[in-house]
């Protein structure tokens, strides 16, 4: 009875936080001094809130071929709507283009910009939504 119970309450708080996440409003960006501490892309926004996994991240950069390439990983607490509203409108904000955009369990928006391309993956979770970022030449 007691394990019934504790699963009871368990997903009844998910639920509760899941609803409260889908009442916010869209991410804002963040400041550029924010966007500096984070990683080399400055054209590449992530939402404020939004916390950079290291241990999943990387950047490759090779100065005299004049090459960067990263593969950036966030997770935050909004919903996925939101997330992927925020980067259809600061992409664009950044001069970046729309290519296409996949929906199924998640999302996936393709952005190009002059000879790179930017791949956004937006995945939820239980209670948290998750953002890969590939970015490099086209």
């Amino acid at each position: 009875m007691l394990k019934n119970f504790a699963l009871l309450f368990a997903l009844a708080s998910a639920f509760a936080l899941s609803a409260c996440a889908a009442l916010q409003a869209p991410p804002e960006a963040p400041s550029q001094e924010e966007i500096s501490r984070h990683y080399r892309f400055p054209d590449v926004p992530f939402p404020k809130d939004f916390k950079l996994d290291r241990d999943k991240s990387f950047i490759y950069e090779a100065k005299e071929s004049n090459t960067k390439v990263g593969r950036l990983y966030y997770k935050g607490y909004d919903s996925i709507s939101h997330v992927v509203e925020f980067y259809q409108n600061e992409m664009i904000n950044n001069g970046w283009t729309e290519v296409r955009i996949i929906e199924h369990s998640g999302t996936i928006m393709l952005f190009e910009k002059e000879s790179k391309i930017c791949h956004v993956i937006v995945q939820s979770g239980l209670t948290t939504s998750t953002v890969e970022i590939q970015i490099g030449p086209r």
